[in-house]
């Protein structure tokens, strides 16, 4: 998701009449959410705030940030909603780690490995389908509704939801 926003924001910043160097600046304001994101993480944790529901609070974030943007795609105002996916990205991502690493303990650096292919993998489909649509919203609210599948929030019936 947040390498979408890299291969796409400078058309847009060139769009809006901004300079490239008001493009490099752009990535403070990420930065700064990536920071976010890890400190609610940290304060979560402590929090006793689970994994699978800092996860999933994440992909809701990404969800919701990426509705803000179908809006805002055309203005500088792009850099909130974009903000808000590095938070998002700084909650879930440490998280979704942690609970896949820890299940192969005896086997880590094997299942590192894995897991870093499919992460670098993802990278490109979304970058993919980032350069089919050559819309930034577009990519993350498909990126954030397959984070929602992933977590099981979109398919599970209540039921069973209220039952967790």
């Amino acid at each position: 998701m947040v390498f979408s926003y890299f291969s796409l924001a400078p058309f847009i910043f060139e769009q809006l009449g901004l300079r490239s160097q008001q493009f490099g600046y752009s990535g403070i304001a990420l930065a700064l959410g990536s920071l976010l994101g890890a400190l609610l993480n940290r304060y979560l944790l402590f929090k006793s705030i689970t994994a699978k529901k800092q996860i999933l609070l994440g992909s809701l974030l990404a969800l919701y940030a990426a509705l803000a943007l179908v809006f805002w795609q055309h203005s500088l105002m792009l850099l909130l909603p974009c903000t808000l996916i590095t938070v998002a990205f700084g909650l879930a991502i440490p998280n979704v780690l942690s609970q896949t690493l820890h299940r192969y303990r005896h086997q880590l650096g094997t299942a590192g490995a894995v897991f870093g292919l499919l992460y670098y993998l993802l990278i490109g489909a979304g970058l993919s389908l980032a350069a089919v649509g050559q819309s930034l919203a577009a990519t993350l609210l498909c990126c954030s509704l397959l984070c929602l599948c992933c977590t099981g929030c979109l398919f599970t019936p209540l039921s069973l939801k209220a039952a967790r």
